[in-house]
């Protein structure tokens, strides 16, 4: 399974996962260990155990210990969960066979913590009486530690790992080998018998020739060790085609317990569910098949959301009793199961496999009913009506002699996919503002009790909207959820409970304003770029957060500008200074100011942020706080690249107020101090500190070419790493000090690098239709955060809708953190909190 891949416009790789649940009574897991399941083998087109008895696999995927060497701290809890919580009867573990033997670059031991690992894996489902499925997710198409990922088919390292994982689990109990995740875009031939295959790689093109191994050798592989462990084996395209097995036949398996043959069911394969269903009888009447993957993510497919879509699929596995595995108890991995590591079921996916594995299944859900007529119209709304489901109605009072709206709502919340509340609305186009003032009646059950000001796309539970809301505890937010289907986010505003709110839609950005009863609100700094086609709903809503209750808000001096004048003046620039949380993806803003401040990185003790504006370096509370000023001497002329030793008693400046006035880099104490001159020669623009402190990496113009230079940060010489024509800029250190990661133009577009620290090694890190800038690595080396330009951008300009987007090193999945308004300033340099928690960057806005 790679985890989803962005780059190329697809989802390189379908996720991969098998399933166990036997099909009669089954025991829930006790408190204590109670023995190995028994022992497994495949008669006719179904799978028994020792007794003859009948056995039906349902169960989960745990991934991430095939793109981690140590299950990034959550594998066996995961597991855990997975057993006692979802109940399940196996869970799938892919693997990676260069990790088995320990050729991946963080590996120093050949291997064994990773081999032991597994075994607590193995061990702990084996105690509980459950299954495991051993999975070989990726591999390296041929070169140990060299391409390790997901490829159309395994290779000669793949017999290898077999040899040693059968041998090591030959005929264990609990035990299934799975031998090859996806394979894809061969001849059944090749998949059968193995072959000479070339495949492109998708960020350089650069296409890599290889000895494929058939799944025939690796079958006997396996059973040349003498294990008899029942075996998974994949079809074609990533695992849905099982054609080529009809049409010629099973695997060779006289030694063994046999094969099951592996489905993967998702929306984005093409095909309606019905098509699917088809498919999978006429497999199924003549092998034993495993749906050892499905899920979709919100959105769906096929005509369906991704909630219909996976009631639907349910209802077809559990009605033919197949066996199946769903994708993937990760909130991370997706289409995802969970939404967090408290193990909550995601609402369109988790929630209905969680249920089914507890015995109550989803009945096939009906043809998505047209919303319910509104009530009439309610002063200068035209209806209002429940959102979603509620359990007790809500409804508004009008009282046109004080102008108010008292609305009453219920419902379980407004987030993640799918909202339920009450909102009262009117049709709306073009630009538009609106503001009121807002307040809760009584004192509420729920702290997170919400009343807002909405602009929605339809009135659909999972319809895409922007608001501006107000907490019943006073967290003030601009909510979006910025297609149908999709997760909420939020900006959270530095302000509790104002009592006036106003939202904004100006051409492709909505906007918060809050401010005190009876004055006119100010821009908040939370902005967001959000598409709604015309026509779309305003109103107002209120949320009680708690379904078994109904909560008041009263809406008073209502004012609905639409459209929207055009301005009369020049409009404000402001700068926000915003930090995001990197498990929940939520922004908050620290400081906003009319004023443009550049550059955010943090102090060592994670409690302070700096920017630079005007020439100087300010130092901000990252709490929020009035800025103060950093004494740096007689440079008063500092550009956007400086930050702070790895020890945080240094802090390191590109300043251009001296002599010719090129930039020159100094390091200075980080409270304040003299400057002191590292590169003599300029114009040099500081960006990475080696993780040892001794050096300083950095962008330079070196007779006409700008060019990446190394130097030490007490002064010396200069090292220049990077010779290709175009700019190379943006330097900064893997946090192991082995890479350096950079962005260059050398391509034809400006795309994120990497290269060793003496230079060699340089090789392309994403391959996309943007212009990529100023790569972040975080502190634990699993990703990067990035600026993305439009691809008609030359530079990195200021004033620029940008995209804010990471990238998760160990499988390419490339996530979108936010859709702004920047460029220039807003992530040149470190960004990342110490604790590697949360990132700051600088979004701007120009205010009529």
């Amino acid at each position: 399974m790679v985890r989803s891949r962005l780059i190329g416009g697809r989802w390189a790789g379908a996720w991969f996962i098998l399933a166990a649940w036997v099909a009669c009574d089954v025991t829930l897991p006790a408190a204590e260990p109670h023995g190995p399941p028994l022992p497994l083998r495949v008669e006719k087109t179904h799978i028994v155990d020792s007794r003859n008895e009948r056995v039906r696999l349902r169960g989960v995927n745990v991934a991430s210990l095939e793109w981690t060497s140590d299950g990034e701290g959550h594998v066996l809890d995961t597991v855990d969960a997975a057993i006692r919580d979802w109940r399940v009867d196996h869970v799938r573990l892919p693997l990676a066979q260069d990790r088995w033997f320990g050729k991946a670059p963080e590996q120093k031991d050949e291997g064994r913590a990773y081999r032991d690992f597994v075994k607590k894996v193995v061990d702990a489902c084996s105690g509980q009486g459950r299954y495991v499925i051993l999975d070989l997710h990726w591999s390296d198409a041929g070169e140990w530690g060299r391409r390790i990922g997901q490829h159309v088919m395994p290779d000669r390292n793949s017999v290898a790992f077999w040899k040693e994982v059968a041998a090591a689990y030959k005929d264990h109990p609990a035990v299934i080998f799975d031998l090859y995740n996806e394979p894809h875009t061969v001849s059944w031939q090749v998949w059968r018998r193995g072959g000479q295959v070339t495949e492109k790689d998708g960020k350089t093109g650069q296409a890599t020739t290889y000895e494929a191994v058939g799944m025939q050798e690796l079958l006997d592989t396996v059973r040349a060790t003498g294990a008899k462990n029942v075996v998974i084996a994949g079809g074609l395209d990533w695992s849905y085609d099982l054609g080529g097995i009809l049409k010629e036949g099973p695997l060779a398996d006289p030694d063994g317990n046999g094969v099951v043959y592996a489905n993967h069911a998702y929306p984005f394969k093409g095909d309606t569910v019905e098509r699917w269903v088809a498919k999978m009888e006429a497999a199924t009447k003549t092998l034993p098949v495993i749906v050892s993957e499905f899920g979709s993510d919100p959105k769906g497919g096929a005509g369906l959301s991704g909630e219909q879509w996976v009631r639907k699929v349910l209802h077809a596995l559990e009605g033919h009793e197949w066996n199946w595995t769903a994708w993937d108890l990760h909130p991370a991995a997706g289409p995802c199961l969970i939404s967090d590591w408290k193990y909550t079921p995601t609402p369109w996916f988790g929630r209905w496999v969680k249920q089914t594995l507890a015995g109550t299944p989803p009945a096939d859900p009906p043809a998505p009913a047209a919303p319910a007529p509104a009530a009439g119209a309610v002063g200068m709304f035209e209806g209002h009506g429940d959102v979603g489901e509620v359990l007790h109605p809500g409804a508004v009072d009008f009282d046109g002699a004080k102008s108010t709206y008292t609305v009453a709502g219920s419902g379980a919340n407004m987030w993640l996919a799918t909202d339920a509340f009450h909102f009262v609305w009117k049709p709306a186009s073009g630009d538009l503002a609106m503001s009121a003032d807002v307040a809760f009646l009584g004192a509420g059950t729920d702290p997170h009790r919400k009343a807002c000001l909405m602009i929605r796309q339809s009135l659909d539970a999972d319809s895409a909207y922007a608001d501006v809301v107000v907490h019943g505890d006073g967290l003030t937010s601009l909510q979006f959820r910025e297609a149908k289907g999709a997760a909420t986010h939020e900006v959270q505003a530095n302000v509790s409970g104002p009592r006036r709110l106003k939202l904004v839609k100006r051409g492709k950005y909505v906007t918060m304003f809050v401010g005190a009863e009876g004055e006119d609100p100010k821009f908040s700094g939370a902005a967001e770029r959000i598409t709604f086609a015309e026509p779309f709903y305003v109103g107002l809503g209120v949320c009680s957060h708690n379904k078994d209750v109904t909560e008041k808000a009263v809406f008073t001096n209502v004012e609905l500008t639409a459209p929207l004048p055009a301005a009369s003046a020049k409009p404000v620039l402001y700068s926000t200074l915003e930090t995001q949380s990197m498990a929940s993806t939520d922004r908050r803003v620290v400081h906003v100011a009319a004023m443009r401040f550049e550059a955010p990185n943090w102090l060592h003790d994670g409690k302070t942020l700096i920017v630079n504006s005007g020439g100087r370096i300010l130092a901000i509370p990252a709490t929020g706080g009035e800025p103060r000023p950093i004494d740096t001497g007689f440079a008063t002329r500092c550009n956007n690249d400086h930050g702070v030793s790895p020890d945080g008693a240094t802090l390191v400046i590109s300043d251009h107020s001296q002599g010719d006035h090129k930039s020159r880099i100094y390091t200075l104490p980080v409270a304040g101090g003299t400057p002191q001159l590292v590169t003599p020669e300029g114009p040099s623009y500081w960006h990475g500190w080696s993780p040892d402190g001794r050096t300083l990496a950095y962008c330079a113009q070196r007779g006409g070419e700008f060019d990446i230079y190394t130097i030490p940060a007490a002064g010396g010489p200069e090292t220049r790493l990077t010779t290709a024509k175009g700019l190379d800029d943006g330097p900064e250190y893997a946090p192991d000090g082995r890479r350096i990661y950079f962005n260059s133009e050398r391509s034809g577009r400006m795309q994120i690098w990497r290269m060793n620290v003496d230079g060699s090694g340089q090789e392309p890190v994403t391959d996309d239709d943007f212009n990529n800038w100023f790569p972040h690595p975080s502190p634990d080396g699993r990703s990067l955060v990035f600026l993305s330009f439009e691809k008609d951008v030359v530079g990195h300009p200021e004033d620029k809708d940008v995209t804010l987007r990471k990238l998760t090193l160990e499988g390419d999945k490339i996530d979108v953190l936010g859709r702004f308004f920047g460029g220039q300033g807003t992530l040149n340099v470190p960004c990342w909190s110490p604790d590697g928690r949360k990132i700051a960057f600088v979004t701007y806005q120009l205010v009529p």
